[in-house]
């Protein structure tokens, strides 16, 4: 329990003091689907990396594509058992199509694997609510990781609302189905119980509609994303907007896009990205050439392959995490144009209503996840396509051909549900991170803010909308990783992997997203000591507080620490 000795660095006058951020409990805390959970200690995100025990086996939920929510889990072990498989591990995915996919993933890296299906349909009785597929991959343990791998990377994912709701569907496990081991052969199971969600907490105040209004409830997500992307020659229609049930959902639809309209080319990461950006590019496809810096002898370096080799799709993400960088779009919209490749932008740090990247991108991705929802207890992504773009009618085509609505029903009644302010929020965040950044940038223990603001900033103007601000994310430097660990352990906040919360969240990035991996990220920047923060809604005083608060915790502990 967070139990502040000062009732200042508590917001609403103690409001925290109830709030329960021990190790490994949800983040936010009593929420059965949340989408965070607390990692409190510099040493609690290090043992979940080394898989100790101490925190494995309290970790009941986290990050969805991370870690499989116990409801998934549950009902995949169900599966398990149904079909006689045992000693087989199982990833159950939203549509057959994603789960061959899989398959071919599988195989690729195991050649001899022989992975099985197993399909279930389920139409409800309550003809509002449309069918639902469950398709499940099963393999033998030991290709336990690759599985787990094709989920994480490509957020083709089946959320835990999804899962409660085939669980909850008691006809669904009447009989084993019959199981197949070839692509077409799989027997569905049908069943015709209609089964209503479990009450949520969520729920306790009526603002949800009732799940039969998820149709409704996905076209105003659409438009509102749409809304949000306007330009000064009016609203993006909703035709071009697309909804899936991640952001990483969204940025691998947009490489399968991009392949499928021009052809097996590798693709270009520009900037260093989140890492399974890069994982998709470097797993899915010929591969791609990693351009890390995102600067301007990158820019240089992308101008010399394209006059030796054609590219399929340039991504990057504007601006980037976890270090803020805004790339050059303007220039990589001219080499675009010239050498006939896709750029692909993902805008989530922008919150959507800060930036304008369709200007120059033929798709926009964002994490809906982020602060579009902000409640930190649904997942979802979106893609759109530019008007602008001169790929625009074939990129619609091959969608109108190829795209299939994966969002679970009940996620997007939340989603809807939690965007509604999201304009709101993110103007009055924009507001208080710049605020926080800028005394931050003034205290002589911290090394460096990485904020659009300080960091590539003519980059980042040329695309920002007028009255506007430069999000409610950035990252932290310190002089000594002893420095990181005491401000970290002592920051009065909520501490665990996502962004875009409401409320204000940090999370020891380079640790978490790339532990394996620490000299190769320090060569591009991401430090072992960086700490990412996230900022929410509890004001400017109350952050400034708390952050001064954390670093007077640095002078305190270390002796040598001096101002």
């Amino acid at each position: 329990m967070l139990q502040s000795q000062n009732k200042d660095l508590t917001p609403g006058g103690g409001k925290w003091e109830a709030i329960d951020f021990s190790l490994c409990s949800p983040i936010p805390p009593h929420t059965p689907h949340a989408v965070s959970v607390s990692l409190p200690k510099w040493i609690d995100n290090v043992d979940y990396e080394e898989g100790n025990p101490r925190v494995t086996e309290k970790m009941k939920s986290g990050y969805p594509r991370f870690c499989v929510h116990e409801s998934v889990k549950k009902l995949f072990e169900s599966i398990v058992t149904k079909t006689g498989l045992q000693g087989y591990a199982c990833f159950g995915f939203p549509s057959r199509r994603v789960a061959n996919e899989c398959i071919d993933f599988i195989r690729r890296q195991s050649p001899s694997a022989e992975p099985r299906l197993a399909e279930y349909n389920i139409k409800p009785k309550n003809e509002a609510i449309p069918p639902s597929t469950l398709v499940a991959v099963l393999v033998p343990q030991e290709l336990y990781p690759l599985a787990k791998a094709f989920w994480q990377h490509t957020g083709e994912i089946i959320t835990s609302r999804y899962a409660e709701y085939h669980l909850a569907s008691d006809g669904l496990y009447t009989k084993p189905p019959r199981v197949s081991t070839r692509y077409s052969k799989n027997v569905a199971v049908e069943t015709t119980r209609d089964s209503e969600p479990d009450s949520y907490l969520e729920d306790r105040y009526g603002r949800n509609l009732g799940i039969e209004w998820a149709g409704k409830a996905k076209l105003a997500l659409r438009r509102r994303v749409a809304a949000s992307l306007q330009d000064a020659a009016g609203l993006v229609d909703i035709s071009n907007v697309y909804l899936y049930p991640t952001g990483m959902s969204a940025i691998y639809n947009a490489h399968r896009l991009a392949l499928g309209i021009l052809g097996n080319f590798k693709s270009v990461c520009f900037g260093f990205p989140y890492t399974d950006t890069l994982k998709i590019l470097q797993k899915f496809g010929p591969g791609c050439h990693f351009l890390g810096s995102g600067e301007d002898e990158d820019l240089e370096r992308l101008e010399r392959i394209l006059e030796q080799e054609p590219i399929l799709a340039l991504f990057c993400e504007f601006p980037s995490n976890p270090l803020l960088k805004s790339p050059a779009l303007g220039r990589i919209r001219q080499l675009a144009d010239k050498y006939g490749f896709l750029v692909v932008v993902d805008e989530t740090i922008g919150g959507l209503i800060n930036l304008n990247v369709l200007e120059v991108a033929d798709i926009a991705v964002s994490s809906l996840t982020k602060i579009f929802s902000g409640d930190s207890n649904v997942m979802g992504g979106s893609l759109v396509i530019s008007p602008k773009s001169s790929k625009l009618t074939i990129l619609k085509q091959w969608l109108k051909a190829n795209y299939e609505d994966l969002m679970w029903c009940e996620d997007a009644i939340f989603l809807e549900r939690n965007s509604r302010s999201f304009e709101e929020r993110v103007r009055r965040i924009n507001g208080d991170a710049e605020a926080l950044c800028d005394f931050l940038r003034s205290h002589p223990l911290v090394k460096q803010v990485h904020y659009p603001k300080f960091t590539t900033l003519g980059n980042f103007e040329q695309y920002q909308r007028p009255n506007t601000g430069y999000g409610g994310l950035f990252s932290l430097d310190f002089h000594q990783l002893d420095h990181a660990i005491a401000f970290y352990d002592n920051l009065p906040c909520a501490k665990g992997p996502s962004l875009g919360t409401n409320f204000t969240l940090a999370c020891p990035y380079t640790l978490l997203a790339h532990y394996s991996e620490l000299d190769w990220a320090a060569n591009y920047g991401v430090s072992s000591s960086l700490v990412r923060v996230s900022v929410g809604l509890e004001g400017e005083n109350w952050l400034i507080k708390a952050f001064s608060h954390a670093l007077s915790c640095i002078i305190n502990e270390i002796p040598d620490a001096s101002l």
